[in-house]
């Protein structure tokens, strides 16, 4: 065997460590994009014609996050403590704006983080309900996140039942709040966000009353 094809043998097998190396690494980092990159390819949640929906942990409380092409909604955060894994599935993304923020109520497991991540994100609009003066939370939760949406958020939208959001291909109909309670998860947002033929309802905490109520309506 000539020198030339030891060499050959030695680089191919150098090239194909290398790759298996960078295949581990971005497996147990969850970095999926760099993955798609590395081979030319895209992910499908930022790909022509798709949309993704990813559920992110949060332990306690609810956060959505929603994307088609350049398109980009976020639903809920869940609590402060989660922030840093909000934050960090968004970059690994390649997020770098949020089109629209829905935030359904304000429990701290529902709002708890968006005060960080409106910090580290470019927000243009925000979503949330109008919520009576007596339901008003007083919590260090809910005045972070209002100071931080008044510092951050491009356009501010109470939640209209019946109106339309349109962003892309992505509509977001507003579903409820429909009457007046006592109980401040029945003041959540709840919407319908509508793709193509696909179509999904995000809930908040609403609880049987207002499910009763948008049923009827």
């Amino acid at each position: 065997m000539s020198r030339r094809k030891n060499k050959s043998i030695t680089v191919g097998v150098i090239i194909l460590v290398v790759i298996a190396s960078l295949v581990f690494t971005i497996a147990f980092s969850g970095d999926s994009d760099s993955l798609f990159s590395f081979f030319g390819l895209r992910d499908d949640a930022q790909s022509q014609g798709t949309m993704s929906v990813d559920f992110i942990d949060v332990g306690q409380g609810d956060c959505t996050l929603i994307v088609s092409g350049d398109n980009v909604i976020l639903v809920d955060g869940g609590e402060s403590g989660a922030a840093d894994s909000v934050i960090n599935f968004l970059r690994n993304k390649n997020i770098s704006e949020i089109d629209c923020c829905i935030a359904t109520h304000p429990h701290s497991d529902h709002i708890g983080s968006l005060y960080r991540v409106f910090e580290e994100f470019e927000v243009v609009d925000v979503i949330m309900p109008e919520i009576p003066e007596n339901l008003i939370p007083t919590s260090k939760a809910y005045e972070k996140f209002m100071r931080s949406v008044a510092e951050h958020a491009q356009n501010v939208y109470p939640a209209v039942t019946g109106e339309t959001h349109a962003y892309g291909d992505i509509k977001i109909e507003i579903l409820g709040p429909v009457g007046e309670y006592d109980n401040l998860n029945d003041y959540s947002v709840v919407s319908r966000i509508v793709y193509g033929k696909t179509a999904l309802m995000l809930t908040g905490d609403a609880e049987k009353p207002a499910e009763e109520d948008i049923l009827s309506k």
